[in-house]
């Protein structure tokens, strides 16, 4: 470890922190690194990675701690060290050309480039000494310093011929026309693409490593409730069942690790991720919006419960992540062996605990420590937690005596608003009201002026994303349909149409994932395909078209209707890969259902429960004030019903 520490001391983001003292002469990504490349024409590193990263962890006290690493590296390039969820600009594009360039990618990310950014050579994790068919990091960066010294000319050729091919090989916005998809329902040609990679026995979708994919699992609850691809819904409800009782959750604390290496979900990558769990806990109440099981509003009410343990912090906003790795290993605090159970429990009460939760079999097992799964019918774990509720406490107390991983304490906005989303949605559902205040809380927290993407205590990131924007509309309007203050729709619409004065270059254009106006050191990009976490586009168009529900013929609506018609080639060319802009289509068509209540009565709370108890895709709900008797009208393809005032009578219109 360094004595005097680099540039990154003066960051906010725990990542950078973490390599504060390397001896490494840290830059953060800015024209300061850009500029000293361009000036003593080095070489540039781009590390990228994130705090819960363990193989980042692995690679930092490897390399990075180093001094001989250091010595190398400064003599010949300039190193630039990136927080991919501070800069999902940055991280995406590099991450697009290592991905082209290799066939795979992954954290930590590194990409070698000229000091114009052209790209050298790229890579994920590089050991200490030469490994797994890879060099050495220290071999890596000799050879490629000696190249750049000795054959420059012949390097700077081979990486602008390499940047034309990789340009040649990105994918742009599809455009519509041409496919024989045409004319093909997007939803059913989404649905029959993931059907054919779902695992028929462990359910998910692939083999290994596993994750959990909650847009696209979303996805066919959102067609099921529609009538579509039925024969595909018992599969996927299946594979919630089997997550949820698997060890890519934490049993004792109730949160989804960010994934499973393993087929059967048995053994997770132990970080826990805040988006993965706002966007499961939606899940798993649509879930229970379409089947009535509680065992689904369980789990969804395990993991926000989890989210405002271990998550919140004091003002109400929520940490990114927590790490993978406590007192120096992976998993250490969330795996057990027979005998520390034993010692807790006492051997009477222990057998029952360790013949249902901790399998003894080697898939189950990490570093000789076990992985707490539920070894029964995945539909009865919730039984089985109830009958051993006094063994299931006793082991979350004494875990909490354990050291604890490390958080990310960085508060993301988009993140956040997504969390925000889900607790004003299963609050509602369920009518819990300690989630409506946890979200009242953390919207007041990250809804400020000006707009913002990443904060740690005071100190604020100055860039801001397109996902920040969409997210938090979505949250706003998610916020208003579960107590309905006027001042949420409202704030959501003067968001919307500052989102479209600020990522949208042109009139009619699709929007890009950073403001028009920032000068990044990067082309700007249309992020169109989701991920594990939705696109901010997606999200976008779907608030627009929510929004535009109100004033038809507003500004927003035009605009909505103009972008939309330019989207066609994403959902006509790519539609397993917008499954969260498909939600675009319930809003956008006759398939939105809209819902006013007005009026004053006793019965508003029954007609509510009667609403929100159900899944209804394309859902917009709102609430007139008036002085007359309540009532409900329900308005779907297209022509509205008469207003009803009873639950008998909203229910006829809802079946």
């Amino acid at each position: 470890m360094a004595s005097t520490p680099n540039r990154l001391i003066h960051e906010t983001s725990p990542y950078l922190l973490q390599h504060a003292h390397n001896p490494v002469d840290w830059f953060p990504w800015g024209e300061e690194a850009l500029r000293k490349a361009r000036a003593e024409q080095k070489i540039i590193l781009v590390s990228i990675g994130y705090a819960a990263c363990h193989w980042c962890h692995v690679m930092e006290k490897e390399s990075f701690t180093d001094p001989e690493v250091a010595n190398l590296l400064a003599a010949d390039y300039v190193c630039i060290k990136v927080d991919r969820e501070e800069r999902p600009d940055l991280d995406a594009h590099f991450m697009e050309i290592l991905t082209t360039m290799t066939g795979s990618g992954g954290w930590p990310l590194h990409v070698f480039t000229t000091p114009e950014l052209l790209p050298l050579h790229g890579g994920t994790y590089f050991p200490p000494e030469p490994g797994w068919g890879r060099p050495s990091f220290k071999q890596l960066i000799t050879l490629i310093a000696t190249q750049w010294r000795e054959s420059r000319q012949k390097l700077l050729k081979d990486a602008g011929e390499l940047r034309e091919w990789l340009h040649s090989r990105l994918p742009g916005l599809p455009k519509p026309g041409g496919a024989a998809q045409s004319g093909v329902d997007p939803a059913m040609a989404a649905l029959l693409f993931w059907s054919e990679r779902l695992d028929p026995e462990w359910g998910g979708f692939g083999e290994q490593p596993k994750f959990p994919q909650p847009t696209i699992l979303s996805h066919f609850l959102r067609q099921g409730a529609r009538g579509q691809g039925t024969v595909w819904l018992q599969p996927i409800l299946d594979t919630l069942d089997r997550m949820a009782a698997g060890g890519i959750r934490d049993q004792l604390g109730g949160a989804f690790h960010r994934y499973a290496t393993d087929r059967a979900w048995r053994v997770p990558h132990f970080e826990i991720m805040l988006y993965d769990n706002a966007l499961l806990a939606r899940l798993y109440l649509e879930a229970w919006q379409l089947t009535g099981q509680t065992r689904h509003a369980r789990v969804a009410r395990a993991i926000l419960d989890d989210l405002l343990n271990r998550f919140r912090l004091p003002d109400g906003a929520f940490i990114s992540s927590l790490d993978a790795d406590s007192a120096g290993e992976e998993g250490l605090y969330y795996t057990w062996t027979p005998e520390e159970v034993i010692a807790v429990l006492g051997e009477g009460r222990a057998a029952g605990f360790i013949d249902r939760f901790l399998p003894d079999i080697p898939e189950a097992e990490v570093d000789g420590r076990m992985v707490v799964n539920f070894l029964g019918d995945p539909q009865a774990l919730w039984e089985s937690l109830d009958g051993l509720a006094s063994e299931w406490a006793a082991l979350t107390r004494e875990r909490a005596m354990r050291p604890e991983p490390a958080r990310d304490d960085k508060v993301l906005v988009s993140w956040n608003a997504l969390t925000v989303s889900a607790l004003a949605k299963v609050g509602a559902a369920l009518e819990i009201p300690a989630y409506l205040e946890a979200a009242r809380l953390a919207l007041h927290a990250i809804d400020r002026e000006p707009m913002f993407h990443s904060r740690r205590g005071a100190g604020v990131a100055s860039a801001v994303f397109l996902d920040d924007y969409a997210f938090l509309i979505q949250a706003l309007l998610d916020a208003y349909e579960a107590w309905f203050d006027e001042a949420m729709w409202r704030r959501a619409e003067h968001l919307g149409l500052e989102m479209l004065h600020r990522f949208q270059p042109a009139p009619g254009a699709p929007l890009q994932l950073t403001p028009i106006d920032a000068e990044t050191g990067i082309p700007p990009r249309i992020e169109w395909q989701d991920g594990v976490i939705p696109s901010g586009l997606s999200v976008a168009m779907n608030v627009l078209h929510r929004l535009a529900a109100r004033d038809p013929e507003g500004e927003l609506a035009r605009e909505s209707r103009l972008i939309w018609a330019g989207l066609e080639g994403c959902w006509q060319h790519g539609a397993p890969m917008v499954t969260e802009m498909l939600w675009g289509l319930e809003w956008h068509d006759q398939a939105r259902c809209d819902i006013v209540i007005t009026g004053r009565g006793d019965r508003e709370a029954r007609l509510l429960r009667e609403i929100r108890r159900r899944f209804i895709p394309g859902l917009v709900l709102r609430r007139q004030k008036g002085e007359e008797a309540l009532s409900v009208q329900v308005c779907r393809n297209g022509s509205c019903h008469r207003p009803v005032d009873t639950v008998a009578g909203l229910s006829a219109l809802l079946d």
